[in-house]
């Protein structure tokens, strides 16, 4: 094993997979994932924490700065499973993690006296490019593809058409709204290609429309519109049909390494 891997699982080993908080009684839940609100979402402890342990500056960027020194140095590396997987991760840790900054610079602007309609759009453009982002890396590795969920659920229909929209239907549904109206929202939300980018990204930019209409309009920001707001999305999105919209594929697209490349340049 190269050194540099070496060095990335000695950092991580002692940091990210050394949690001793007693308060942290589950693994940590990215708020990209949660139903976007103005509070309530950061530094969550308990079930369902959303809580950072870690420094990511010290831990999982350096770590996986390591992971593609060692790739570019033994370029065999990218054609194994299991390095390009756990680059992925990494990556994807970094991007949700750097998603709380982004998100939390978003609320500042938004709750600055002084601040436009396009002040608070232009934070939260930052946000939307990375969610976009993080779908782009996750339809690089087979591992984190909602098709591949949705075709799994589909072939128990064995041909019926009719039954497999319900199970697709179901698919999405435990995955998001988890019941007709919410009833356990968001409590097996995924970081996987097209749950992000489609639902997630669907919903903060709702979310980022709101806040900057309250601005131009006056008015107070309303929860409880934007809440119903998240609901319809659910909906429509548990009534889609995977394949059918641009961009929909069954397998990977992309090139792990390349996205990662990118990444590393906007999002350290």
């Amino acid at each position: 094993m190269p050194a540099q891997l070496h060095q990335a699982w000695s950092i991580l080993s002692t940091t990210v997979y050394n949690n001793q908080d007693p308060n942290s009684q589950a693994t940590i839940k990215s708020i990209l994932e949660l139903a976007p609100a103005t509070t309530g979402l950061v530094n969550l402890t308990g079930h369902h924490p959303t809580k950072i342990p870690y420094d990511t500056n010290t831990t999982i960027l350096p770590a996986l700065r390591l992971f593609i020194e060692a790739s570019n140095t033994h370029t065999s590396l990218k054609d194994v499973p299991e390095f390009a997987f756990d680059t992925v991760e990494l990556s994807r840790q970094l991007l949700v993690n750097r998603f709380i900054d982004l998100y939390t610079n978003l609320v500042n602007v938004w709750n600055s006296s002084s601040s436009t309609s396009h002040d608070v759009s232009a934070a939260g453009a930052l946000l939307l490019d990375l969610v976009k982002d993080l779908d782009t890396l996750l339809y690089t590795n087979e591992n984190y593809l909602l098709s591949s969920w949705i075709a799994d659920a589909k072939q128990w229909a064995h041909g019926n058409s009719s039954y497999a929209a319900y199970l697709e239907y179901q698919a999405r549904n435990q995955l998001t709204l988890w019941g007709p109206t919410g009833e356990i929202n968001d409590y097996a939300s995924k970081q996987w290609a097209g749950l992000v980018g489609e639902y997630y990204g669907a919903r903060w930019q709702a979310f980022v429309t709101a806040l900057a209409d309250s601005k131009t309009s006056g008015q107070a920001y309303n929860a409880s519109e934007v809440k119903q707001t998240m609901l319809n999305i659910g909906e429509a999105f548990g009534l889609k049909t995977w394949g059918r919209a641009h961009g929909e594929t069954w397998g990977t697209k992309g090139d792990t390494f390349q996205v990662v490349d990118h990444i590393l340049k906007r999002w350290v």
